[in-house]
């Protein structure tokens, strides 16, 4: 899974690596959308942690 994110949300000062609560929320939010088409046991198959 991707999640377009600008170059400022990616890297800047209050992007995704330098901010562990936006980056555990995208991935809960991603986690959410991929189980509308496929199981939890499948998400958890390929990703190996649950982010809920």
């Amino acid at each position: 899974m991707t999640v377009p994110l600008c170059m400022r949300c990616h890297t800047g000062p209050a992007g995704v690596h330098h901010n562990k609560e936006l980056d555990i929320r995208i991935k809960q939010l991603a986690q959410i959308e991929f189980e509308k088409n496929f199981s939890f046991e499948e998400f958890m198959r390929v990703f190996g942690k649950n982010y809920r």
